[in-house]
C-alpha cells in the first residue's frame, strides 16, 4: 500500500497509473485500508473524476456503513459535482438529494458530527439558491441550512468558516426576499457572524471582502427605496480597503472596491454633487482587477 501512495502521487504518468493498479489490487484484498479508499478518491478528484471518487467511496461504504467520514466525504464530492452541473446549466436535484440522503445517514449515526452538519448546510444553502433561480420557494431549504450551521457552531463556537457561511446565508436569504420584505433583519444576522469571524480570524482578507460586498448590496438596496446610501457605501469601501491590505494580489476587492466607488460617483451625481474624484478612483481599481 505504502509504495502504491508514493507512487500515486510521484513519478512520471506511468509511475502513477502502476501506483493506482497497486492500490486498486490493495482494495480488493482489503476493503477497509483507509488510507488506499482515500488515497485513490484523492487522486480521482484531482483528476476531475468526481464519478470515480463516487464509486471508491462507496466501495468503502458497502464494506463499513458505520464509518462515517466515508459517508461525509461522498455527500460533499455529490454537492460539490451538483454544483458544477448547476453552473454548467444541468440540473443538480438528483445529486443534491444523493448528497443530503449520505449526509442524513451520517448524521444518524453520529448526530453531533461537525463536518456532517456544516457540509449539511452548504448543501441546503446551494438548494435553496437553485431553487430561488428556478422560481420555486427555497424558504425550507434555508430554514434546514440555518438550523445545521448553528448546530454546528454550538459544537465549535471558533469555527470561522461556519460562521463566514452562515453569513452567507444570511445574505443570499435576505436578497431572495427583497421583491416581497425588508431584508435587513438577516443581513443583520449576517455582519453579527462575519463580526464574530473577524474576532476569530483577524487577518482573513475573505471575511471583509464579503463583508464589504453585503455593504455594497445595502447601499444598492437602500437607494431603490429612496433611502440614502452612503453609510453603507463607506463601509464597503472600508472592508474592501481592509482586505486589499491583507492581500493585495487578490481582483475581487479591487473589482468590488472599483463598482462600489462607481456607485459613490452615480449617487452624487444624482444629488448635485461633484462625482469625478470617485470616477477616477473606480476606474484605477476596475484597472487593477483585470
Amino acid at each position: 500500500c505504502a509504495r502504491g501512495l508514493s507512487r500515486l502521487f510521484g513519478g512520471t504518468a506511468d509511475e502513477r497509473a502502476l501506483g493506482r493498479a497497486a492500490l486498486e489490487e490493495v482494495l480488493r484484498q482489503e476493503p477497509t485500508r483507509d488510507e488506499g479508499v482515500e488515497a485513490l478518491v484523492q487522486h480521482a478528484i484531482l483528476r476531475g473524476d468526481p464519478v470515480e471518487a463516487i464509486r471508491l467511496l462507496g466501495i468503502g461504504i458497502d464494506h463499513d456503513a458505520g464509518f462515517v467520514p466515508y459517508r461525509v466525504a461522498r455527500g460533499t464530492v455529490r454537492a460539490d459535482w451538483a454544483n458544477f452541473g448547476a453552473h454548467h446549466g444541468k440540473d443538480p436535484v438528483e445529486e443534491y438529494a444523493g448528497a443530503l440522503e449520505d449526509f442524513d445517514a451520517a448524521l444518524a449515526l453520529e448526530p453531533e458530527q461537525f463536518d456532517a452538519l456544516h457540509a449539511r448546510g452548504f448543501l441546503g444553502m446551494s438548494w435553496a439558491m437553485h431553487r430561488h433561480l428556478a422560481g420555486e420557494d427555497p424558504t425550507e431549504q434555508f430554514r434546514r441550512a440555518e438550523e445545521d450551521f448553528t448546530r454546528a457552531l454550538a459544537l465549535r463556537p471558533d469555527a470561522a468558516n461556519a460562521l463566514g457561511r452562515r453569513a452567507s446565508l444570511y445574505v443570499r436569504w435576505g436578497t431572495t426576499r427583497i421583491a416581497r420584505e425588508d431584508p435587513q433583519p438577516l443581513w443583520h444576522k449576517a455582519l453579527a457572524d462575519y463580526a464574530r469571524a473577524e474576532l476569530l480570524l483577524p487577518n482573513w482578507p475573505e471575511t471583509f471582502c464579503r463583508r464589504g460586498a453585503l455593504h455594497a448590496r445595502w447601499a444598492t438596496w437602500l437607494e431603490s427605496t429612496g433611502r440614502d446610501p452612503q453609510p453603507e457605501l463607506t463601509a464597503a469601501l472600508a472592508d474592501f480597503d481592509r482586505a486589499l491590505v491583507l492581500d493585495p494580489l487578490d481582483y475581487n476587492p479591487w473589482l468590488e472596491r472599483g463598482l462600489a466607488q462607481l456607485n459613490r460617483a452615480a449617487w452624487m451625481e444624482r444629488t448635485g454633487k461633484p462625482g469625478d474624484e470617485h470616477y477616477a478612483a473606480a476606474l484605477a481599481d476596475l484597472g487593477k482587477a483585470g
